[in-house]
């Protein structure tokens, strides 16, 4: 047998690129839908937190006193600076999702050879809206 001809090895490098390209497409997806997952998890939290602190507001102080400590806390102020924690979360959270989505945009723009490019990210602002803080 001969070896393949330039040609054949130009064309089976482009296959290679091209299956190594659509391989990192589909870990960034399986990163956005971890991302996707933990900030709904962190929205939750944050919900539930939230309703904790408004409890304050209608609940006898013994009565909230008890509420706080079941639910793992020691003060409203506790529970305060957790929101806070939460929400940072979530801003880094979202920040990384919309890294990972420009990155899978940015990776189905570019047509296979010569890797991706500059320039605007194709179809970005269909997804934007979804995670602005």
């Amino acid at each position: 047998m001969s070896v393949g001809s330039p040609s054949d090895l130009v064309e089976q490098e482009e296959r290679d690129q091209q299956r190594r390209g659509r391989a990192r497409q589909h870990l960034l997806r399986l990163s956005q839908r971890k991302r996707e997952e933990k900030i709904r998890d962190l929205e939750e939290r944050l919900e539930r937190l939230i309703h904790l602190q408004q409890l304050a507001a209608v609940t006898d102080s013994e009565e909230y006193g008890f509420i706080l400590e079941e639910s793992g806390f020691t003060s409203l102020d506790s529970v305060l600076k957790e929101i806070l924690s939460v929400q940072e979360a979530l801003e880094i959270e979202r920040s990384k999702l919309q890294n990972t989505l420009d990155k899978i945009h940015q990776g189905e723009s570019s047509s296979g050879g010569g890797g991706g490019g500059g320039g605007d990210v194709v179809g970005s602002d269909s997804i934007d809206h979804q995670w602005v803080p």
